[in-house]
């Protein structure tokens, strides 16, 4: 409160400090995604020009959105995939903004490490190459405002248009070198045609590997194209031979029918295959794979000395015995029959009908299954008709 005088009149004004209104209530809203996740993705915000000024707005929580399932889904080397990420180029995406969505779009922290490391590599090489740009502006260009760092880590939204551009194709070339994962990778001259693998997915696999390693597939070309013809298979570097200077288009379409199952090739592997699975058979000698028991070089081995303890009269086991009398003469009970209904030999052939005078006793005959005498019915004696 305080006095003011105007005139003779003196009066007395008094400010009252405004309560703040009380902000509306908040709505819950439904997501398949942590609430890390969607914190990362609310810091994403593009750059745009709005009536002379910078301003940021956010990314479309649609688009990461998708961009996460298809990372989830098919990988970050899927063609989908990539082409989610160059559509963020479209924005004018600023250091931070690229990390913090790669880094809440990829599955862990250690992809996320190698993405920023091969990222801060391409821009280093886009930096070096600003130092010998034709234009002056481009000369400062340097690698702390490609990637955010030193007196460009706050202010980062007053770049000259340029910058942005090269700050997302650094951040896609880094993004295109990942590797797969449970994939060794990195060595090209490892990378050998199969017998029955298509020519086109065997350039595919060379392709892609160099692409990883070099950046661009376009420069390395000529050395794609020398390991291609000398990794091939041979049906194929025949083929390939004459036309040899014609380039990788016009090799994929006079290769594009050999490699298949149906090729002599292709033949020649499906047989040696076969071979190698009836190889795989156990040896009954030694145990091993690879040969029968005829074939084996190792020691016979020895059977237990034991007499039979169903006979007692040889050296034999007991389920391979046949003798119908033991050592003492006397009859031994049949052999149980496998619990199988069929027997290892196939169906047991007709059994005879007559009856049985020789052999083991305790099998019955068929002889045994007829009726006995005091069944049969007894003759009766009835008087002669009186009259015919």
């Amino acid at each position: 409160m305080f006095l003011q005088q105007r005139g003779r009149e003196v009066f007395s004004i008094t400010h009252y400090s405004k309560t703040p209104q009380c902000a509306p209530p908040l709505f819950g809203t439904d997501s398949f995604l942590p609430l890390e996740e969607r914190r990362k993705l609310q810091m994403a915000f593009p750059v745009f020009e709005n009536e002379g000024a910078r301003v940021h707005a956010p990314v479309d929580y649609n688009q990461i959105k998708e961009l996460a399932e298809s990372v989830r889904k098919y990988g970050v080397n899927a063609n989908f995939t990539t082409i989610q990420v160059e559509r963020l180029a479209n924005y004018a995406m600023t250091p931070t903004d690229w990390e913090t969505t790669v880094k809440a779009v990829l599955p862990n922290m250690g992809q996320y490490m190698e993405w920023k490391a091969l990222w801060y590599d391409a821009a280093q090489a886009q930096a070096k190459a600003n130092v010998t740009a034709e234009n002056e502006n481009q000369r400062q260009w340097t690698f702390e405002m490609l990637t955010g760092q030193g007196p460009h880590a706050l202010n980062q939204t007053n770049y000259i248009w340029g910058v942005y551009a090269q700050i997302s194709a650094a951040a896609i070339k880094a993004w295109k070198a990942l590797t797969k994962r449970d994939e060794s990778g990195g060595h090209l001259t490892k990378i050998v045609q199969g017998p029955q693998e298509p020519f086109s997915d065997f350039v595919a696999r060379m392709t892609e590997a160099a692409s990883r390693i070099f950046g661009d597939a376009e420069q390395a070309m000529p050395l794609i194209e020398q390991l291609v013809f000398e990794q091939a298979t041979q049906e194929c570097r025949a083929a390939i031979a004459p036309r040899k200077s014609k380039g990788l288009q016009d090799w994929l379409k006079i290769c594009r029918e050999l490699g298949g199952p149906l090729t002599n090739a292709g033949l020649a592997a499906a047989i040696l295959q076969t071979q190698r699975r009836r190889n795989m058979s156990a040896c009954f000698n030694c145990g091993k794979t690879g040969h029968l028991k005829k074939d084996c070089r190792a020691p016979e081995r020895t059977r237990e000395v034991e007499l039979c303890r169903r006979c007692g009269k040889g050296y034999h086991r007991a389920s391979e015995c046949k003798s119908v009398r033991d050592i003492k003469g006397r009859l031994l009970p049949p052999r149980e029959e496998p619990k199988s209904s069929q027997p290892k030999n196939g169906p047991r052939g007709p059994w005879s009908q007559g009856p049985q005078k020789y052999g083991n006793q305790f099998r019955k005959s068929n002889s045994e299954k007829e009726g006995t005498p005091e069944d049969t019915p007894e003759w009766t004696c009835v008087p002669p008709p009186t009259s015919y």
